[in-house]
């Protein structure tokens, strides 16, 4: 009871401090700071603000005005992909894009960096903010962060996943194509994941009005894309950024120099060429250069390993920077591309014919009869690596659950091994067996290893680096629109039919979270009016809060007495860092009360945490926080916990049937 009047008090408070900003000052958050142009697309630049790659890690975001500029020159092309339903004139509109729409964009081939198998490469010359081919899907893991198998290294944080951090306790998310098939070099990143996709929640396919049989046995996140930091030279290698922690957390990678590594190698080599720069003895300069090499008190062994050995390498390594200069193959030649690589674009997703099957994969070019559609890198799996642990007991096959990522792998009924394909697009393309148009088959690239095939199949399972790859191959002429499908085999189908006789539609009369994110004006219900006007019992608000941001402010010096209630309020503020950092500072929250101030609704609401949110980001379980004056566009709606589709513990879950005879003999082991 002491608690509720606490509360009662504190927000009698908070209305009244929420009085306290004029009404010029709150439209300015809406009307672009009071320019006209500002006014005239501020509301769509907040709106993308958390999506939009404006500045790399090194500057701070500018000012809306720019952002604004910068959205229209940019960002034009794609802005009206609004819808999720993707046509044959919008594909059309995309071919009409491009200078030679025959003419491939993005490359599969061998990485520049040694032994660090497949790469990503660009055939043609990029800007700045500038998409890497397609968008792609993003498949969730729930509640098991070890696969035990090389699967785990290909995994991002569910934040990545456009707000799939609120999905469950422990969210991972796979993005295959770009992300997964993209490289890592501290020197060179040069392109970024985009922290939700540009059509937002819009993709998201809930189907709440009627729960019809495809619900939960496909993703419902999907439109990611990653976009470049900078111009690139057509023919380079992409490279994105894992994280600080990434070559740490590996074994046998904790030496590779980072980026300040390089940066700092590039210094030294450029002092040294200024101290000795008319200096012509080369033995005197090796002398000189080795004494530089081998003291340790000058650098760390990180910077030591990306100096070159000679003296003579030294200019050459100062034109084009150390990281560039220890990977001389970073920029291929596109003869040796379409030599050597495989083209990954020739495929773009959108709403498919078949019925119930969600998104479907479009040719984004004429395919001839017998021509490549899409290499696809497998990774291998055993099966019961996918069995979710969260609800399941027993051994009986028919109580397993497994994860979703089963219905995008090739598999056969009497083989543990799965095989999932990282390649751009592929998991788009669905099933008919009277329409198919597509086959696959081994793949013809070096990258597929023969050996393997003759290897025991717990050997397969064990190996922790991939090297096996199916080519998908149009079995007739495909043309520029015209959907992609594969037989999936009897076996699936088999399965399909069985799973339409066990279900049962149902109705209910709730909004769904992406009607009510359709609508970015509407109303916001406050905890008092959803008493007589609920959304559903499985939506939450979530309010764009970042947390680090008001320490200070909250704390006042001083440290919270953990064994004490507190509670605190604070002013939303806006922050030109949140559209690098994507969803995470997305964080649920309880909406008290809304208030009109000139033409908007602004509100204010307490702030909660979400499983495995970073330390920095946690607010302290001793203190209530509520954040006044939050306008509109920073609420957003998602499902609860377990609640989205593919919890469904009725979601059809089988993976797709691989032609008898392509697996080896000596792998079917069930």
């Amino acid at each position: 009871m002491v608690i509720f009047l606490l509360k009662a008090v504190a927000l009698i408070l908070l209305l009244s401090n929420a009085l306290a900003l004029g009404n010029n000052e709150l439209e300015r958050l809406y009307d672009g700071g009071g320019t006209a142009q500002g006014k005239a697309l501020s509301f769509k630049a907040a709106a993308y603000l958390e999506a939009s790659v404006l500045a790399d890690d090194n500057k701070n975001y500018l000012g809306e005005e720019e952002l604004i500029k910068i959205m229209k020159e940019n960002y034009t092309w794609k802005m009206h992909r609004k819808s999720e339903v993707l046509n044959e004139t919008t594909i059309h509109n995309y071919h009409d894009q491009v200078d030679n729409p025959q003419q491939c964009r993005v490359y599969v081939a061998e990485s520049s960096i040694p032994n660090a198998g497949l790469g990503v490469y660009t055939a043609v010359d990029l800007g700045t903010y500038e998409a890497i081919g397609y968008p792609q899907i993003g498949i969730l893991i729930i509640d098991d962060t070890k696969f035990r198998s090389v699967l785990d290294d290909y995994f991002w944080s569910g934040f990545e996943c456009h707000m799939a951090q609120f999905e469950a306790k422990m969210i991972d998310c796979a993005i295959p194509g770009t992300g997964m098939l993209v490289n890592y070099h501290p020197g060179l990143v040069n392109v970024r994941n985009m922290p939700i996709p540009h059509t937002e929640q819009q993709h998201r396919r809930h189907t709440r009005g009627t729960i019809d049989h495809g619900a939960g046995s496909t993703s419902e996140y999907y439109g990611f894309e990653i976009r470049t930091l900078e111009n690139i030279e057509k023919g380079s290698e992409l490279f994105v950024s894992y994280g600080m922690d990434w070559f740490a957390e590996r074994p046998g990678f904790a030496n590779v120099p980072l980026k300040e590594n390089y940066d700092e190698a590039d210094q030294i080599i450029l002092d040294f060429l200024s101290q000795n720069s008319h200096e012509y003895d080369v033995e005197l300069l090796q002398r000189n250069w080795d004494k530089i090499l081998n003291d340790k008190a000058v650098f760390d062994h990180k910077t030591r390993a990306a100096l070159p050995e000679k003296v003579s390498e030294l200019k050459n390594s100062s034109k084009v920077g150390t990281a560039r200069y220890f990977l001389p193959n970073f920029v291929r030649s596109i003869n040796w591309l379409k030599k050597n690589g495989k083209c990954m674009d020739n495929l773009i997703f959108g709403r498919s014919t078949i019925p119930q099957a969600g998104q479907g994969a479009f040719a984004t070019r004429v395919i001839g009869k017998g021509s490549l559609i899409a290499p696809a890198p497998l990774i291998h799996i055993d099966k019961n690596a996918l069995v979710m642990h969260r609800d399941t007991d027993g051994d009986d096959e028919s109580e397993k659950r497994y994860q979703l990522i089963l219905n995008y792998c090739f598999g056969h009924p009497r083989s543990s091994l799965l095989l999932f394909p990282s390649s751009s697009s592929v998991q788009f393309i669905n099933h008919s067996s009277k329409k198919s148009n597509a086959k696959i088959q081994w793949s013809d690239s070096d990258f597929q290893s023969e050996e393997w095939l003759t290897e025991p199949l717990e050997d397969i399972k064990a190996r922790k680096k991939t090297g096996l790859m199916f080519d998908i191959i149009a079995t007739k002429d495909i043309q520029l629109g015209e959907e992609v499908l594969l037989d999936y085999g009897g076996h699936w189908e088999d399965a399909w039919e069985e799973h339409l006789q066990g279900q049962t539609q149902i109705k209910d009369n709730f909004e769904t979270t992406t009607e009510l994110n359709n609508d970015p004006n509407s109303i916001v219900r406050t905890l008092e009016e959803q008493w007589s006007q609920p959304y559903s019992p499985d939506t939450q608000t979530i309010c764009i809060f970042k947390y680090a941001d008001y320490e200070s402010d909250i704390y006042e010096g001083d440290h919270l007495d953990t064994d004490a209630l507190y509670y605190k309020s604070v002013e939303w503020k806006m922050m030109h860092r949140w559209g690098f950092e994507g969803t995470k500072n997305h964080r649920p929250c309880d909406i008290h009360s809304r208030q009109r101030f000139g033409n908007h609704d602004f509100y204010t609401a307490r702030m909660h945490n979400y499983d495995r949110i970073d330390d920095d980001r946690r607010i302290p379980n001793s203190l209530v926080l509520v954040v006044t004056k939050i306008p509109r566009w920073a609420i957003r709606f998602t499902e609860k916990k377990y609640s989205s589709n593919q919890h469904n513990s009725k979601a059809f879950r089988q993976p797709i049937s691989m032609p008898d005879g392509l697996l080896p003999s000596h792998w079917l082991d069930l």
